[in-house]
């Protein structure tokens, strides 16, 4: 779709954008970087208010532009991304996560400790190493993603164990593995890999002012500031085949971690159907691209055997041509010798120069060669039969 900038500055001042959007099959985002690109102001934030309300609005004038490539606006429609369509099997189980007896419980004192957690809390406890912002980070391998301060280990193993052993009593595994340069942490549902991390948040902490100098000179009044673990515990998921981005499972809202593991184990369930999907687009596309690589390649095929036909049947043309000069060339010369009555003799110039004319019209004969090989093909066929 083609639109004037003059009518395209005048439709976003009398529509308001959202809506225009829609209409155009493109989104708020896009709109505006069109707007930027063309030179085209919009109205500012209120304005459709403060026309409902009838307050006065002023309209910015839309300014001359010297690149007239940008008088024509291109508006092409956005795909709308397919929705999600979740297979009855898994609906079944997102229904049946979020009955109240499927809550998923973290029990305040730990008993039967699974593998995972053992492992990954005996690392944390006697690590050195910080990831950031006092951060504990876990050293072995083997070990599960955790990044928490030291207050908040007990907290996060609590919730990894009971996640992992209700993951894994509705048959799914969470298991360690590298990936890439670093060790993550999946879980494993219906064959897909979804890479998931528990960490903690870190907040800003100012210290107390305190006079400062330099060398003992130019004293000035300083502040340190540090960032320092807070307790607000986040759950992620960072499957990429979600449209919307990671999801979150956090502190806060009135919710904790805690109360929001039926839901995690929801989301694993609609990331591996997301997973699926993609990689079933993913096949789709593959299997079309190498298709059209096979077209391509059978287009360059037949036009590399063209032009070897081509080559074959110029190079043959010239040869006869070559080949009926020769034998003209041959008959003058045996003419223009008998009307001056001259024999010719075997030893002569003319003599030896037609021998090996006749020769060589036995070899550049390109008709006589290709007869004389179907001559020896039916002589084999009769043999044969």
């Amino acid at each position: 779709m083609r639109i004037d900038r003059r009518e395209f500055y005048n439709t976003i001042w009398t529509t308001p954008t959202s809506q225009l959007a829609k209409e155009f099959g493109v989104s708020d985002v896009w709109l505006g970087k069109l707007c930027k690109k063309h030179d085209v102001p919009r109205p500012p934030r209120g304005y459709w208010a403060k026309q409902q309300s009838g307050k006065p609005t002023s309209q910015i004038p839309l300014p001359p532009i010297t690149d007239t490539k940008l008088e024509t606006i291109e508006i092409t429609p956005q795909p709308v991304p397919p929705k999600q369509v979740i297979p009855p099997m898994a609906a079944e189980r997102i229904v049946a996560e979020r009955s109240p007896k499927a809550r998923i419980k973290v029990v305040e004192t730990l008993e039967a400790i699974h593998p995972l957690v053992r492992r990954t809390w005996t690392s944390l406890k006697s690590t050195t190493q910080y990831h950031y912002a006092g951060l504990l980070q876990t050293g072995g391998e083997g070990c599960l993603d955790v990044k928490v301060g030291p207050d908040s280990i007990e907290r996060a193993m609590r919730i990894m164990d009971a996640l992992i052993k209700a993951l894994e009593e509705r048959d799914y595994q969470v298991v360690v593995k590298k990936d890439g340069s670093k060790t993550a942490t999946f879980a494993e549902v219906d064959g897909q890999l979804i890479p998931f991390r528990i960490y903690e948040h870190f907040s800003e902490h100012r210290e107390p002012a305190y006079h400062k100098s330099l060398n003992g000179r130019n004293p000035h009044w300083s502040r340190d500031q540090k960032y320092i673990p807070n307790g607000a515990l986040e759950l992620l998921i960072e499957s990429s085949s979600f449209s919307r981005g990671p999801l979150s499972f956090k502190d806060g809202s009135g919710k904790r971690v805690e109360d929001q593991l039926n839901e995690f184990a929801v989301g694993l369930i609609e990331a591996s159907v997301a997973m699926k999907e993609n990689k079933a687009r993913w096949e789709v596309s593959r299997r079309a691209d190498e298709e059209r690589r096979k077209q391509v390649e059978t287009a360059e095929r037949l036009q590399e055997e063209e032009a070897e036909r081509i080559v074959w049947v110029d190079g043959t043309l010239n040869a006869w041509n070559r080949c009926r000069n020769l034998r003209e060339m041959i008959q003058e010369a045996r003419t223009r010798a008998s009307e001056l009555g001259l024999p010719i003799s075997p030893g002569s110039h003319l003599g030896r120069w037609i021998e090996a004319a006749e020769h060589r019209l036995s070899t550049l004969d390109p008709l006589g060669l290709m007869l004389a090989e179907l001559r020896q093909t039916r002589q084999a066929d009769g043999r044969s039969s």
